[in-house]
């Protein structure tokens, strides 16, 4: 992304969410610092889709990155536990019966559950949900990094 292009989003978000409070100095930065290596294209299409879904909010620029990134890359984005549950519970049961377990058809999330499984330890809700929250916060640091040369915040 080119900075004419984000100075562009920054002004559409902000007139948008009315966030006159905030300075926009510092939105510029903030936003530069996490979006300058993502497709203009992408957060340009992910904030579309916010405004014409009529989002009360003004979106969080970690948010921003990255649905931009997951549409880029094709991903789908990584679910909550609760979604994440009924695929290891789909899991369990399969074993249960005897049978494989059937695929999500993403080899990530396959893995990702299946090593929340593993620190769960058992067939427990409660204990899936606290592994799957370390497991999916270890994969959004990996997925969606920045790049060692992404811009300071303070200059």
């Amino acid at each position: 992304m080119l900075k004419p292009e984000l100075s562009a989003l920054v002004d559409s978000v902000m007139a948008t969410w009315g966030t006159e409070s905030t300075d926009k100095l510092v939105m510029y930065r903030t936003w530069w610092r996490y979006l300058s290596d993502v497709d203009a294209a992408d957060v340009t299409a992910v904030i579309d889709q916010r405004v014409l879904a009529g989002e009360r909010w003004m979106p969080r620029v970690g948010d921003v990155r990255q649905a931009a990134m997951d549409r880029a890359s094709g991903k789908a984005p990584l679910p909550d536990a609760e979604r994440a549950w009924a695929l290891a519970a789909a899991r369990f049961s399969a074993t249960d019966m005897g049978t494989d377990a059937a695929s999500s058809g993403d080899d990530e999330l396959d893995e990702m559950i299946g090593e929340a499984m593993r620190r769960a330890g058992g067939s427990d809700k409660r204990a899936f949900a606290e592994a799957w929250a370390g497991v999916r916060e270890e994969a959004i640091a990996i997925r969606y990094a920045l790049p060692e040369d992404a811009p300071e915040l303070i200059k």
